[in-house]
């Protein structure tokens, strides 16, 4: 078995440009927790209350337990489209529910290897095959037929939580945890910390992705790191604390932290929202759709929505914006 030990901090001042954007605000009953933009365009956005759709031409549908009995539970933690277009939702209380459009599929407890129904993030490799993070300090492993079980590094069994995970370009498995990040491959484990004698906060990862360049990207209360598969570099102020990471199809990286941020692969902008009666604190979820408007999601009184897109050039949203009731 493979340990290595490396340092991720990397410190670099940056300069951050505040963009002030035109932005339309729409109430809703219900906290969005996450969000995710199809192949299609379409929108999902996962509440409490079940899950949200906008389709590309904006017709909207909600699916929760009371309109669509066969999904699993109202509480939607994680979204995700597999290769066959088929969206995966996770839950935090029932599982999994996965829908191909027209029927639904559900995994639980009950009729797989899952040890606990609250479901983290739903990732997938080159080959399809679904790979589960959880409340537990196992990772799931699912092809379609058969569920299998990855354990931490046994030294740090039982004592990590696997928050997120990802994949390469060689199909090596990235795992951010809360005691550093941790790559598998050929059955050994290699693990990056700050520290590696002891816990330590600055090495409790939230959220990892792959970018289109093909380097792994991974948000902690250091800022915002990226791996070119010989370095790490920090590329965020340790100051944002990313909670959140999502890369969207032009390879820009946005965080949420409190205030929200993206960054274009040379410079940050931080996004002025001073003008919606927002909780920055509270925001949990962003997404860029095809026509570059930008939609975030949080935890009381539903989305705000750019009419502007990064560069500043006004959207025509049509029926986009309206409110998801």
């Amino acid at each position: 078995m493979q340990r290595k030990f490396t340092s991720l901090l990397i410190f670099t001042l940056i300069s951050v440009n505040i963009i002030a954007q035109s932005w339309t605000h729409y109430f809703t009953d219900f906290p969005i927790s996450c969000s995710y933009l199809d192949k299609d365009n379409g929108k999902w956005f996962g509440t409490e209350f079940g899950i949200q759709h906008i389709d590309k031409d904006g017709n909207r549908k909600n699916y929760n337990t009371a309109t669509t009995p066969l999904i699993v539970s109202n509480l939607i933690s994680c979204i995700n489209q597999d290769n066959q277009g088929k969206l995966w939702f996770g839950t935090s209380d029932g599982g999994i529910s996965v829908f191909n459009g027209t029927s639904w599929q559900n995994y639980n407890k009950q009729n797989s290897n899952l040890a606990t129904n609250n479901i983290g993030r739903i990732k997938f490799d080159k080959n399809g095959n679904a790979w589960i993070t959880s409340s537990d300090t196992v990772i799931y492993k699912f092809d379609g037929t058969n569920w299998t079980s990855l354990a931490m590094p046994q030294h740090y069994k039982n004592k990590v939580i696997a928050n997120d995970l990802t994949f390469d370009n060689l199909g090596n498995l990235w795992i951010a945890t809360t005691y550093g990040i941790i790559k598998q491959e050929n059955n050994g484990y290699t693990i990056y910390r700050r520290d590696s004698s002891k816990l330590s906060n600055y090495s409790n990862f939230s959220s990892i992705e792959k970018d289109l360049s093909g380097n792994i990207c991974a948000a902690g209360y250091d800022g915002l790191l990226l791996y070119d598969g010989v370095t790490w570099k920090n590329i965020g102020n340790s100051t944002f604390g990313p909670k959140k990471l999502y890369v969207d199809k032009k390879n820009v990286k946005w965080v949420i932290s409190g205030d929200v941020y993206s960054y274009d692969n040379t410079s940050w902008q931080k996004f002025d929202l001073s003008n919606l009666d927002l909780d920055l604190n509270r925001i949990n979820t962003v997404l860029v759709d095809n026509s570059e408007a930008i939609w975030f999601g949080k935890n009381r009184g539903g989305l705000a929505i750019s009419s502007y897109n990064q560069y500043g050039i006004f959207i025509n949203l049509g029926t986009l914006i309206s409110p998801i009731i």
